[in-house]
């Protein structure tokens, strides 16, 4: 489990609560829907930022996806070669 530090998490927090206010308005339903879900099951909210792991954990139960972190860019061929395996890689 990553631990972030104060400045990390005032970031989150900043843009968590200017964002949900445009989500509200912008976003498509399934987005919306798909916060919420979030912050019902996993406990999005501003306050503390989310674990790759758990949203990972939470996708994969719902859809057979899963996220699996990278260091940075990938080639074509493995981000392809993760999405025929349900993989989606995320920085």
């Amino acid at each position: 489990m990553l631990v972030y530090t104060d400045v990390e998490k005032g970031v989150w927090k900043f843009c968590y609560d200017r964002l949900s206010v445009l989500f509200k308005e912008n976003a498509c339903k399934e987005f919306i829907w798909t916060i919420k879900e979030f912050e019902k099951n996993i406990g999005f909210r501003s306050d503390e930022v989310p674990q790759l792991e758990h949203i990972s954990a939470f996708l994969k139960a719902k859809t057979g996806w899963r996220l699996k972190p990278v260091g940075g860019l990938l080639t074509q061929r493995e981000f392809l070669n993760g999405l025929a395996f349900k993989v989606f890689h995320s920085t």
